[in-house]
Order: structure tokens, then sequence, then C-alpha cells
């Protein structure tokens, strides 16, 4: 990854979409990445024919920032017409989000350390929204990504991309000629050593006091629960937590004053999670999510829901991207 990669990927969140508003933070660093002089690399780096996993295709593409609203808005009046994931039915709960982030901090405290594997892999089964109220294709079919990362030691990375179930709008499967069977190979990368350059490259603490130094040299400041939720997925993409590690992210995110509990949940790989959402009143058109198992702690996803009443791609309430991490309980 050369330099003009490292910023792209420092200005963005893993889960950026074309449409979306840019945050101040965003704003400055695509301002610094169009008036700074091209830096000079002397490294040799091969031609990839496809994609880089999940780097968005556009320098301000690269710059938006996603965030949240706890509520759901008045549905739009517009049709909808891009075919976008069912939302996952929630049950209320009366608990509050700071005794249960703090509860399942102590869940997973409590599990025994994951035995370290040479080399590590991190699967998850992502879906984003890639399209605009511009005029462009709309997607008639929901088609999941499914990711497998293999990182080695010496720092060679391998990305493998098939896919997953198709679906209709309201999570029927789909069949046809222009549909992927499940598991097809859709694309694959691969850097060799000192190619990849982490947007993370150091561990994440475990303590939660050091969290937010943690995430805001990344960030640029101390992150909200909304600005949170979205780097959590830079985050997964490219470690894997230590049962301290995830405690301490949980005690830390129960600490933000912009989270709130929706309640219980059937996630989209079929397992009982709490929703938590975060808000930030700048941008209150999405809403940020965050999914986390009540049983063993461990965060099983975080979603991007469309809230607002101005699009008329799609309707409102929408999920407009998705991380499901696929969680091996630990030995």
């Amino acid at each position: 990854m050369d330099e003009l990669e490292r910023r792209l990927r420092v200005a963005r969140p893993i889960s950026g979409h074309r449409d979306l508003p840019l945050t101040d933070r965003a704003k400055r660093e695509l301002a610094d990445l169009m008036l700074a002089e091209p830096a000079h690399d002397t490294r040799r780096t091969r031609v990839r024919p496809r994609r880089r996993p999940l780097i968005v295709y556009a320098v301000a593409v690269a710059a938006a920032v996603l965030t949240a609203v706890p509520v759901v808005a008045t549905l739009t009046t517009q049709p909808a017409r891009a075919v976008t994931p069912p939302m996952l039915t929630t049950t209320t709960v009366s608990d509050n989000a700071r005794d249960v982030l703090e509860e399942m901090g102590d869940v997973v405290a409590d599990d025994l350390p994951q035995q370290t594997t040479d080399p590590i892999q991190i699967t998850v089964q992502t879906w984003v929204l890639h399209t605009a109220d511009d005029g462009g294709p709309l997607p008639s079919v929901v088609v999941p990504e499914n990711f497998a990362i293999t990182q080695a030691p010496d720092g060679t990375r391998t990305v493998t991309v098939t896919a997953g179930a198709p679906i209709d709008r309201d999570g029927h499967p789909v069949t046809g000629d222009s549909v992927p069977v499940e598991g097809t190979p859709l694309w694959e990368e691969a850097w060799e050593p000192g190619e990849y350059l982490p947007l993370y490259p150091n561990p994440l603490p475990s303590e939660p006091a050091q969290i937010a130094a943690f995430f805001a040299e990344v960030v640029g400041e101390e992150p909200s629960a909304a600005q949170l939720i979205p780097e959590l997925n830079s985050l997964l993409l490219e470690q894997t937590l230590s049962p301290a590690q995830e405690s301490a992210l949980l005690r830390y995110v129960s600490t933000l004053p912009d989270i709130e509990l929706v309640g219980s949940t059937t996630d989209r790989l079929g397992r009982d999670g709490m929703i938590f959402t975060a808000t930030n009143p700048d941008q209150p058109d999405y809403a940020q999510r965050l999914i986390v198992s009540p049983t063993t702690g461990h965060i099983l996803a975080t979603e991007t829901i469309y809230i607002g009443v101005t699009r008329t791609d799609i309707a409102s309430p929408s999920v407009v991207s998705y991380f499901a991490w696929n969680r091996t309980p630990h030995p």
C-alpha cells in the first residue's frame, strides 16, 4: 500500500458511502490530501488488477464518516426502489446501555485467552449499499460478501471474497442466471510483507482508560460512540481481540454519553444479540448500531441505518451497510 492509499485509509471509515456528508475531520483529511505534495516512496509494489478490499472508490468517498441517531424517523413518501436487507426485528428491554455493556464486559473478561493462531484468521460477512439517488443503477437483490482474511506474522496478507446467499428485500432466497450462487468467488487480493500498512498497527489496549487515546490517534480526537462504531469495522478487519481487550472496549463504550440500548434481536447470522445505537445531532440521517452477544460478550456486528426523509432511492428506515463477524468461541 502506497502513501496515497494510507492517507485514504486514515481519512475514511471502512463503511463510507458516497452520498453521506463529511465530518470536519474528514474534510481536513481530504484537504490535506489534495494540497499535499506527493510523497516519495521508493518501494516497488506490484499492480493489482482487482479493487482493494473495502477501500472506497474516490477521495470524497474515502473521507465520508457515518454517524447516527437513536430514533426512527417518519417513513418517506417516496417509493423504495433499491433492494436493501430487511431490518432486524428487535424486542424492547428495560435495561440501560451502561449497565448492560458493563455486564457484557464482565462476561467476556471471564473467557479464557484465545490461543494464538499462526496465521491470524478473520472472517466477516458484509453488505454495503453502493448507490445514491443520482440516476445510477440500483440493486435489485442483496448479495452479501463473505470475507476470509489471513494475516501472517511476516506481514503477508490475503483476502478472499465469495458471494453470500442472495436475498430479496424481505429476506427470501433469490435465484436466477444473473444472481451469483452462494460461495461463488468474487475477488481476491494479496499483499507481500511490507506492502500492507494497517490503519491500527498497535494492539488495542486492555485497559478501558487507554481506549480513547488509542482511537484518537487515528480519528484525530476522542471518539463519540457514533464515531467509534464505524472505526470498529476497521479495527476488527485487522485484529482479533483477546477477552481482556474486548472487555476493556465494552467498558469504554459503556461510558460514552451518546450510546443507547435499542433491545434484543437475532442477528443476520442467527445469533442472539443486544443492539446499541449512538447519536450525532450534526448528522441525523444515519444511525450507527453495535450488536453484542448477551451470553459471550463478543461483538457480533455493526450496522448503519438510514433514518432520514430526503432520499428517494431507499425507504426510511433502511439498512445501508452491515458487518457480521463470524466469531469463533475462545477455546
